[in-house]
């Protein structure tokens, strides 16, 4: 066969085959150009024992340092901070904080926890114990401890754990509103709550 009877009975494949190859390297070269300037995907460690990405794990933590403090605030810490670190962090203790009520009721050995606050009160304030009763028995939600405000009626740990975080109170009345406490919670223990 010669060359003009190939080109012939093919003319029409090779035409569709040459036109494919063309639109390949068009596509190719137009992925190329298009991918160039974007990041790639970086694939992460995983870190099992935290169930994230690697990267994503901070280590810091943040705590509400509130009260007789030089600067109080915000603070985010590395994850195995004490509150002695917080209180360094916090420029120490104002010259009105209540030294005696801090050697007696807070441990300046113990480990943070992302998302506390602390208060610390000043001398002029009338916190002498970390939970205060007046004469029929009330507990303070200003000084109670978790498990003090969970042996409350309807105040489970959780519940305690955000009304210690929405402290200080001015009233009990705000436990409604900063402690999202349900009303019909609130009016069963109403009687054997105050602030001080």
């Amino acid at each position: 066969m010669a060359w003009e009877e190939i080109w012939a009975k093919y003319r029409l494949a090779v035409i569709v085959g040459l036109i494919g190859l063309i639109l390949l390297a068009l596509g190719i070269l137009a992925i190329f150009l298009t991918t160039q300037g974007q990041p790639q995907i970086k694939i992460l460690p995983f870190d099992s024992a935290q169930g994230e990405p690697a990267s994503l794990v901070t280590g810091t933590i943040l705590v509400d340092l509130r009260g007789a403090v030089q600067n109080p605030g915000v603070y985010e810490l590395p994850e195995d901070s004490r509150i002695n670190d917080l209180l360094i962090r916090a420029g120490g203790l104002a010259a009105d904080a209540d030294r005696v009520w801090l050697d007696k009721n807070i441990n300046l050995a113990q480990k943070l926890t992302d998302g506390v606050k602390i208060y610390l009160p000043s001398l002029s304030e009338p916190l002498r114990s970390p939970v205060q009763r007046d004469e029929v028995g009330k507990i303070n939600i200003n000084t109670a401890s978790a498990a003090q405000l969970d042996a409350l009626w309807g105040i489970g740990e959780a519940r305690a754990k955000v009304i210690i975080a929405g402290r200080p109170y001015q009233t009990v009345e705000e436990l409604i509103t900063k402690a999202k406490i349900p009303k019909n919670v609130f009016e069963k223990i109403k009687n054997e709550i105050t602030v001080y």
